[in-house]
């Protein structure tokens, strides 16, 4: 649950608007205005939940504004196959294991090699930010289980 509060004072008392990204709030389920509309609740925030909140006071005797910056984290999800496969590869051949993961912010990705941090070295090694997993000249020591770990601040 989120909350953004807009306290204001002044008689006789403004009247208050709220904006998401310059427009009228949306009419959801998940948005609801509390405290004659001085408090913003948002329950169960969704990405599309994210953007500039603006609470506009008006009154006879001015106008006034307060903005908020509201960013939605998402926890990465490994899109694709999620059990173990077996994947065979021909000894000095090469195989490219692939990790692709939606978040907000984006994701670190790391590989491990039998729940061990994997080693990198000149046949072995992790490309594009860590989405792909090469693996040259395969040898026998190759042979494990490897998985992708997504991490993020969400």
């Amino acid at each position: 649950v989120l909350g953004l509060q807009c306290e204001t004072t002044g008689i006789p008392g403004p009247t208050l608007t709220w904006l998401k990204d310059g427009h009228s709030l949306p009419q959801t389920d998940g948005l609801r205005l509390l405290r004659g509309g001085e408090v913003l609740r948002v329950t169960s925030a969704q990405l599309e939940d994210t953007g500039r909140y603006s609470c506009l006071a008006n009154s006879l005797a001015g106008d006034d504004d307060k903005d908020f910056l509201v960013r939605v984290h998402v926890p990465p999800n490994i899109v694709g196959e999620s059990t173990p496969q077996d994947l065979p590869v021909l000894q000095g051949g090469q195989v490219t294991l692939e990790c692709k993961s939606d978040a907000v912010p984006p994701p670190t990705l790391a590989w491990l090699k039998d729940g061990k941090a994997l080693q990198i070295s000149a046949r072995v090694r992790i490309l594009s930010d860590g989405r792909y997993l090469q693996i040259n000249q395969a040898e026998l020591s190759d042979r494990a289980q490897y998985t992708c770990v997504a991490s993020n601040i969400a």
